[in-house]
Order: C-alpha cells, then sequence, then structure tokens
C-alpha cells in the first residue's frame, strides 16, 4: 500500500491533476460504467434469449421432420443442432450476463472498491 500512493501522485501529475480530483473524477466515472454495464448486460441477455428461441423452433422443427419422414435421420440432426444451440447460449450468454451482473452490482454497492481496482489495473 506504500506504493500506491507515489504511484497515484504520478499518475495525477502526468494527467495534469491531483490524486484527489483523479478520485473524484474515478468515483464520477462509476455512472457512465453503470450505464455501459446495463448495456452490455441487456445485449447478452437478449442474445441469448434469442438463440435459445432458436433452438426451441429447430427441436420442434426437427419432431416435425421425423414425425413426416417416419423417424428418419434427418429431424434428429435437426433436433440435436437445436440442442446444441440452446446449450452454448446457455453457458456463454448466461456467463457473461452473471459477469455483468456481478459488476453492476460492485457498481452500485461499493464504487470505491471499482475505482481501486481500475487504478490497481492500470499500474505495471
Amino acid at each position: 500500500m506504500e506504493q500506491l500512493t507515489p504511484l497515484l501522485q504520478e499518475l495525477a501529475k502526468s494527467l495534469g491533476t491531483t490524486v484527489e480530483n483523479l478520485w473524484r473524477i474515478l468515483l464520477q466515472q462509476t455512472i457512465v460504467e453503470k450505464q455501459i454495464t446495463t448495456i452490455y448486460m441487456n445485449i447478452s441477455l437478449w442474445t441469448g434469449i434469442i438463440l435459445i428461441g432458436i433452438g426451441i423452433l429447430l427441436i420442434i422443427w426437427g419432431l416435425i421432420r421425423n414425425y413426416k419422414d417416419g423417424f428418419g435421420e434427418n429431424g434428429v440432426v435437426t433436433g440435436c443442432t437445436g440442442v446444441i444451440i440452446i446449450v452454448f447460449a446457455l453457458l456463454i450468454f448466461g456467463s457473461l450476463y452473471w459477469h455483468y451482473y456481478t459488476t453492476l452490482i460492485t457498481l452500485n454497492n461499493n464504487p470505491e472498491y471499482w475505482a481501486l481496482q481500475e487504478i490497481l489495473s492500470r499500474i505495471p
């Protein structure tokens, strides 16, 4: 922690401000970060929902093809593709949504922690 103060002073000096002003600016930046995180959260949510919907439609289409073709191979492939899309959407976009959700909780409840993380991530 002793090393942090000189690094903060050096960073503030290179930006032409003081450490207190730099901290104030970072805390104000949390408002922007909340909005950006909410946008990313919504994009990941709706992309996942759309992909899950496509997967469900493929499963239904596969069942219809199975019924019409006398349970041939084409319907099974279509249904399995739907299941793969649903699993992919749940894993990828679900984990993205969870990441943005936890970041948003930090930004809302503890903006100082977020600001400190931002400063520490910039220090080599």
